[in-house]
C-alpha cells in the first residue's frame, strides 16, 4: 500500500491510501520544491472575516452552509475527530476566521470520507457514493480507480492521527482557494487482505506532511489536490 500519493499542485488529488499488495501499481510523483517543514499558524487574506461561524463537518455543503454566523459551537479536535472510524483530529489553529472554518469543515468531510473509504472492506460499505460533494470531478475519477482496483475484501485499520497545522485561504477573487496543511500519523494502521492476510507495507507506516488545495469551483469548497511535503519530520 502507497498510503499517500504526493502530486504537484493542480493535478487531481490521488490516492493516498492504496492497499499493501497495489503499492506496485503506485508510481511515486514529483513532491514540489520549495514547501517548508511542519509549521504551526494560520493565514487568510480577509482579516475581517467573523471568527464565531462554525459547524460540525458533516457534509462539504455550500460555503455559506459549512459556516454559518447563526452558530455558535466551535469547531475542535474533538468535533472534527471520528472514534468510530478510529480517526483523531489531534490540534487546529487558533482563532480562525469564517473562511478558514469553512475550508476545514470540507477538509474534514473529505477526510472521513476517504478514510472511511480505505477502512471498510473493498466492495461493501457505501463505496464512492457521495464522493463529489467533498472532491473534484477529476479526483472523484482518480480515486474510483484506485478503489476499484482493491481485491474485495481488502481493508485497512487504524487509528489514524491528523494535525491540521495551517490553513491559508486566498479569497480576493471568486472561485475561493485554500491550501490546509496537514501531519497525518499513520503508524497504528495496518492493511489486510479479503482472507485477513497481513500485507501492510513498509510505505504506510510514518507521519506524513501534506499540502491539500481546495477550491469552490465546482460551487462548494472541495479538495483538488494533494502534495507530500515530508515523511517523518512532523508531528500529530
Amino acid at each position: 500500500m502507497v498510503p499517500v500519493v504526493p502530486v504537484v499542485p493542480g493535478t487531481p488529488v490521488r490516492s493516498r491510501r492504496r492497499r499493501g499488495r497495489l503499492a506496485a501499481l503506485v508510481s511515486v510523483l514529483v513532491v514540489a520544491s520549495g514547501l517548508t517543514a511542519c509549521s504551526n499558524g494560520s493565514q487568510t487574506s480577509d482579516p475581517t472575516a467573523n471568527p464565531t461561524a462554525t459547524q460540525a463537518p458533516t457534509t462539504a455543503g455550500s460555503p455559506s452552509a459549512q459556516a454559518s454566523p447563526s452558530t455558535t459551537r466551535q469547531l475542535t479536535p474533538e468535533s472534527l475527530s471520528d472514534p468510530e472510524l478510529g480517526y483523531t483530529v489531534t490540534s487546529i489553529p487558533e482563532d480562525l476566521n469564517a473562511t478558514q472554518t469553512e475550508a476545514l469543515t470540507a477538509f474534514i468531510a473529505f477526510e472521513h470520507f476517504t478514510w472511511r473509504l480505505w477502512l471498510t472492506p473493498a466492495g461493501s460499505g457505501t463505496g464512492m457514493e457521495g464522493a463529489e460533494e467533498v472532491m473534484s470531478a477529476d479526483s472523484v475519477t482518480e480515486i474510483q480507480g484506485n478503489y476499484d482496483a482493491l481485491e474485495p475484501g481488502e481493508y485497512m485499520t487504524g487509528p489514524v492521527r491528523s494535525a491540521i497545522l495551517r490553513i491559508d485561504v486566498h479569497d480576493q477573487h471568486s472561485p475561493f482557494e485554500a491550501e490546509i496543511t496537514v501531519c497525518t500519523d499513520q503508524n497504528g494502521t495496518k492493511s489486510y487482505s479479503a482472507t485477513g492476510e497481513d500485507i501492510t507495507s513498509p510505505s504506510q507506516i510514518g507521519r506524513f506532511e501534506y499540502r491539500y488545495t481546495l477550491s469552490t469551483a465546482e460551487g462548494a469548497w472541495k479538495v483538488f489536490s494533494e502534495t507530500r511535503v515530508s515523511t517523518n519530520e512532523c508531528t500529530a
